[in-house]
């Protein structure tokens, strides 16, 4: 991902890191330690910039259908809305 990081540096674009959807029972066994390992990682070594962690993206099971990785209309509204105001709180978008 640093390569890409470069990449967009050299040719005049921004590139931002946001976790996926989490569907809270999978989140909420034995994936959260992964998780913050993978978390405290990025933080560690990549350069692109971080717009939230993976508790930030946690999402009722409700906002889930087919598998934990596919939101409902609703959910998808949500989670765009919630990464939204992430960007214009970093002034990325208006």
């Amino acid at each position: 991902m640093n390569d890409l990081k470069t990449y967009a540096d050299k040719h005049h674009f921004k590139v931002y890191f946001s976790y996926p959807s989490l569907d809270y029972a999978v989140y909420s066994s034995n994936v959260v330690a992964t998780l913050n390992r993978v978390n405290r990682d990025f933080n560690q070594q990549m350069k692109i910039k971080q717009l939230d962690g993976p508790s930030d993206m946690i999402f009722a099971d409700s906002l889930f259908y087919d598998t934990e990785y596919h939101l409902t209309p609703d959910g998808k509204k949500i989670c765009t809305k919630k990464l939204l105001d992430r960007m214009r709180a970093e002034k990325i978008v208006q």
